[in-house]
């Protein structure tokens, strides 16, 4: 049986939550938001909210509350911000040359798009959306081992354990992918 102020609230928004779509899902949060007065009748509906999503139909599930750090616990997250890391260190060691420079400029893009659609994508609204992402993350990869075999075959410097880790989120991302159901 739902509480006083949970019931007030469900009154209050006049929208049961079967009937929500994509059109009618912004304007009902607002007023659901709007007709919330305090943190704890906030709590304590956000605990009682949950809908199913049917997967062929304009119907959202939803599950409250998301944790805005949640894209942080993803392993591919964190081997594609450490990858960053460690090639940002690697050029603090090379030569100020124009081709090192050029290089560098080109292999920090690609390293830091791996995380950044990892987290973009994360955070959008849709599977389909996260599956997108994911995917534009894998060419980033895929475009960064490019760039490290180059530096390690014109620079003579050894990235083998960047390419490694490289690869390795390579490996993550096309697992989920596949998982999510997105052909790679």
């Amino acid at each position: 049986m739902l509480g006083d102020a949970t019931h007030a609230l469900w009154s209050a928004t006049k929208c049961p939550f079967a009937t929500l779509t994509k059109e009618t899902l912004p304007s009902f949060l607002k007023n659901f938001c709007e007709k919330v007065c305090s943190l704890h009748k906030i709590v304590h509906a956000v605990l009682l909210i949950s809908t199913q999503y049917a997967e062929r139909s304009t119907q959202y599930k939803f599950s409250l509350p998301m944790s805005y750090f949640d894209h942080h616990n993803l392993i591919y997250f964190q081997k594609a911000k450490q990858g960053t890391k460690e090639i940002v260190a690697l050029f603090g060691h090379l030569s100020g040359n124009k081709t090192s420079e050029v290089l560098y400029k080109q292999i920090l893009r690609s390293s830091s798009s791996i995380g950044a659609n990892i987290a973009e994508g994360y955070g959008r609204n849709s599977k389909k959306e996260f599956k997108q992402f994911l995917g534009i993350a894998r060419g980033s990869a895929l475009e960064t081992e490019y760039w490290l075999e180059i530096i390690q075959e014109t620079l003579n410097t050894d990235t083998k354990t960047l390419i490694d880790l490289n690869k390795e989120v390579i490996k993550l991302l096309t697992t989920t992918i596949k998982n999510l159901g997105l052909k790679p």
